[in-house]
């Protein structure tokens, strides 16, 4: 049996694939990956199905013990790096210097009880990934069984390639407008298209919460609860957008004023708190 126990955690780590599609009428987000792009890219590395469970790792690195050898591939913001581990080998792998998620896959995927067709973690429903949690030190997950696992791509452990994700320190994400954009007058529209707006530090897997020049509303009508999804950017009475993510609530009671393009979520997904992002209307 091939397993991997967790040495250190790192700061946030958890058990995620493409997402848990179909149960948004029951109230469950889908959750999955929050930046899809890099993981989809981990597991086309590694001859897996695009929907292969991987492991999230968010601010810091984990460090992980293999029991057999395993090859496998980690992606960051803007690069990958191939991985060939050997038996009983404790892996520390490179920081995060770019962007705040990294991808690690291995050859047939991580190999939790799935939860309604899905091995992603849902921390706020305590389901899915390992024991419904982020990881913690101790912890052994199973690795699939795969005949002569090894990567797809033939490379020594170290190879580095460039993604060139678009992550930075000038980060623009494009919308296109909401069902309430027309809640806002045109100074909030103006500021919501022109000026920066900075990653707060109370963002998580839910949502983007952003700081910044307060939009303003036209009138103070309430909002019926309305159906959000991925990239809806809702605006509480404060003024300060929220960007909802991967595990995002299935309805909502803020204005929508915009919704980010499926291409740019992952933009989203590697700002670190602090970060700062622009909105472009998409042409």
């Amino acid at each position: 049996m091939r397993t991997v126990e967790v040495i250190e955690p790192g700061m946030y780590t958890t058990v995620q694939d493409a997402g848990r599609a179909g149960y948004l009428r029951y109230g469950l987000p889908p959750s999955g990956a929050m930046d899809r792009r890099a993981f989809e890219i981990a597991n086309a590395l590694v001859g897996n199905s695009p929907e292969a469970a991987v492991l999230e790792c968010t601010g810091t690195m984990p460090v992980l013990e293999f029991s057999r050898a395993v090859s496998g591939a980690v992606v960051y913001a803007d690069h990958f790096q191939f991985l060939e581990v050997s038996a009983g080998e404790r892996k520390k792998f490179q920081t995060l210097e770019t962007g705040y998620r990294a991808y690690i896959a291995v050859a047939g995927g991580f190999d939790t009880p799935p939860v309604m067709g899905s091995r992603s973690t849902y921390v706020p429903g305590k389901l899915g990934g390992f024991e419904g949690r982020p990881l913690r030190a101790g912890d052994v997950l199973s690795l699939a069984n795969v005949d002569g696992a090894s990567s797809s791509v033939e490379n020594e452990g170290a190879a580095f390639i460039s993604l060139a994700n678009g992550a930075g320190s000038s980060v623009y994400a494009r919308v296109i407008p909401g069902p309430e954009a027309d809640w806002f007058d045109c100074g909030g529209l103006n500021t919501f298209l022109t000026e920066a707006f900075y990653v707060s530090s109370k963002s998580d897997r839910t949502g983007i919460r952003l700081e910044g020049a307060p939009l303003s509303f036209r009138h103070e009508a309430q909002l019926v609860s309305s159906g959000i999804a991925m990239g809806t950017i809702q605006v509480p009475p404060s003024g300060q957008p929220i960007v909802m993510m991967a595990d995002h609530p299935t309805t909502g009671g803020y204005p929508r004023i915009g919704n980010v393009v499926r291409d740019d979520l992952p933009i989203l997904a590697q700002l670190r708190p602090g970060d700062d992002v622009r909105f472009v209307e998409a042409g």
